[in-house]
């Protein structure tokens, strides 16, 4: 893959995780069965609990992800790669501030913010090694090899070398025949 296809998927990446992130902030996380008495019957209903009332920080830090990413478009060499190591500590805060956030929560049905919260720390996570990965060497599109039968008096003294110098013994190398 080129770096600007790189570049490309890794945007794309990031942008999708931050907004996972930011969904999963609002999104129902945990179900929790509840009884509601409607006059003297009682009802069997469900408290849902939110992303966003047991781990407060996952929406700024989805937004910020989603801001960070969208840096590695202009982004190039060292710049894409700092925006790249940004990008993994996010996916690592998120990781560890909805796995406690998870913890924290009443026991119940699991809901889809949960989903979303694996999905954008998986997201951001690979944005994040793309953008660290550094650029291969360009392709050259010859070959720049000299064979010593063709080089030529222009390409010995370039080299240092006198014209004709590489073709004959010296007199004075004592391995010479």
């Amino acid at each position: 893959m080129s770096a600007r296809g790189r570049a490309a998927a890794g945007l794309v990446l990031g942008v999708g995780g931050g907004l996972a992130l930011a969904g999963s902030a609002v999104a129902e996380w945990v179900s929790v069965p509840a009884d509601r008495a409607v006059g003297e019957v009682r009802v069997p209903d469900e408290d849902p609990v939110t992303g966003a009332e047991v781990a407060a920080g996952l929406l700024p830090l989805g937004l910020v992800v989603g801001l960070a990413a969208l840096a590695l478009g202009p982004a190039r060499g060292w710049g894409r790669r700092v925006v790249g190591a940004l990008l993994l500590a996010g996916a690592l805060a998120a990781g560890v501030h909805g796995g406690l956030g998870l913890a924290a929560a009443p026991d119940g049905d699991l809901g889809a913010g949960v989903g979303a919260l694996g999905l954008g720390v998986a997201l951001t996570g690979a944005a994040g090694a793309l953008a660290l990965r550094p650029d291969p060497p360009p392709d050259l599109p010859a070959r720049y090899d000299l064979d010593a039968d063709d080089a030529s008096d222009e390409w010995r003294l370039a080299s240092g070398e006198a014209p004709g110098e590489g073709d004959q013994p010296d007199d004075d190398d004592p391995s010479a025949p």
